[in-house]
């Protein structure tokens, strides 16, 4: 409980006040229904797209039915990004934006073919260290600077020498956050040392010493399990500066524009990555269905389908594309990953992927078949956010009954 307790401090310290949006003006490119409520596609002023999630726990000041395309909105979100093209966020707060004609938005971003990654990642961990810690200390968060620092660069090295066991942080935390912490009684952040006078740093004696490096530590190892890509030194860098109240080595503008920029280009890798597997996974799928179409028991339903039965029921009725079905299915790739899969499922067969409806329809009732999908005939190349865009699908399928009973 007390690990739990330090880990949920981590969490609300770094991610409460400082990637809280304060509201982010954008543009209505599309709203669209899902699932789960509704998508509102917009770009921001910078020209970067972005995706927000509008379920029953977003406060709509302005009706969702009232907006439309072209509409300039101010957004409140979680500022929890996924790492998709483009990133899609929670909306907390949606309104139309006050004097939306005077707001300017730049041209869409386009993604050039090459980066200065070593300048993208340095300034970004320069500009994200300094508005990190500068928002912990709106938080009236007070650390060592030193030991804080130490912790982050243990971290972000993958050090094999931490200076506390995770018990010994988890501890320190506790205690930290229901004494100094509550207490306001914060001694300040000591002495600024050098890289290497951080480096060479004893094991912590004192509460805030070992909560400073515990902190920074973990708030650092969080940052990198979520994938964002920090520079240790720039990094310390910044946030050095903002402990010590030095004067920033860049402007707040330069600032955000790093965050931007970097952003920018994580999209671009994702996208260079998502093509690359477009490509791959195409033609593996091309090459299985030309040699696949060679092995006994495999019938070849049209170009994209295959499917080899396993079990046959001569007396059983096929089901129309307009009925119902009740199966049990296995849905893997090729790879043998497990996708999906269900017992007892009911499908109205208009409503799923080509592949699956017109596998099924050449099946009778009780006969199980595997069948294989090519990607044209499943999700193609947007994919979902568990299978790979041009992914082939295996189903392993057993067809129980034509139109269940409710």
């Amino acid at each position: 409980m007390k690990k739990k307790m330090f880990v949920l401090l981590v969490l609300l310290l770094s991610i409460g006040a400082f990637l809280f949006a304060d509201g982010t003006y954008v543009k209505v490119t599309g709203v669209s229904e899902t699932d789960f409520g509704h998508d509102i596609e917009a770009i921001k002023t910078d020209g970067s797209s972005v995706i927000y999630h509008i379920s029953d726990e977003t406060e709509m000041v302005t009706d969702l039915e009232d907006i439309k395309e072209g509409d300039v909105l101010l957004v409140e979100d979680t500022g929890i990004a996924t790492m998709s093209i483009p990133p899609q966020m929670s909306a907390t707060k949606v309104e139309m934006a006050e004097n939306a004609d005077q707001i300017e938005f730049s041209d869409p971003v386009s993604y050039p073919g090459t980066y200065d990654a070593d300048k993208i990642l340095s300034d970004f961990s320069y500009s994200y260290g300094y508005q990190m810690m500068e928002s912990l200390k709106g938080q009236n968060l007070d650390v060592k600077g030193a030991y804080f620092e130490r912790g982050i660069y243990d971290a972000l090295t993958l050090s094999a020498d931490l200076l506390l066991t995770f018990d010994e942080m988890s501890d320190a935390g506790n205690e930290y956050l229901t004494t100094v912490y509550v207490d306001g009684t914060s001694t300040g952040c000591g002495d600024r040392l050098s890289l290497d006078e951080i480096k060479a740093l004893s094991k912590p004696e004192g509460l805030e010493e070992m909560f400073a490096y515990s902190y920074g530590f973990l708030l650092s190892y969080q940052m990198m399990l979520e994938g964002i890509n920090l520079v240790a030194e720039p990094f310390i860098s910044g946030v050095e500066a903002s402990i010590y109240s030095l004067a920033p080595d860049m402007t707040e503008e330069e600032m955000n524009t790093a965050i931007n920029e970097y952003a920018n280009y994580i999209s671009y890798l994702i996208e260079a990555y998502l093509e690359q597997l477009k490509t791959e996974n195409l033609a593996e799928a091309e090459s299985f269905f030309a040699s696949n179409k060679n092995e006994k028991g495999v019938t070849v339903i049209d170009e994209y389908l295959q499917m080899k039965k396993t079990v046959e029921n001569k007396n059983g009725k096929s089901p129309l594309e307009t009925d119902k079905v009740k199966v049990d299915y296995i849905l893997t790739d090729l790879e043998g990953s497990l996708l999906d899969e269900a017992s007892g499922a009911v499908f109205s067969l208009s409503s799923v992927i080509d592949g699956f409806k017109k596998g099924i329809m050449n099946m009778k009732s009780g006969e199980e078949a595997t069948l294989y999908v090519h990607p044209f005939y499943g999700y193609g190349e947007s994919g979902t956010t568990t299978i790979e865009p041009n992914k082939l699908l295996v189903f392993n399928v057993k067809l129980l009954e034509i139109n269940p009973q409710e």
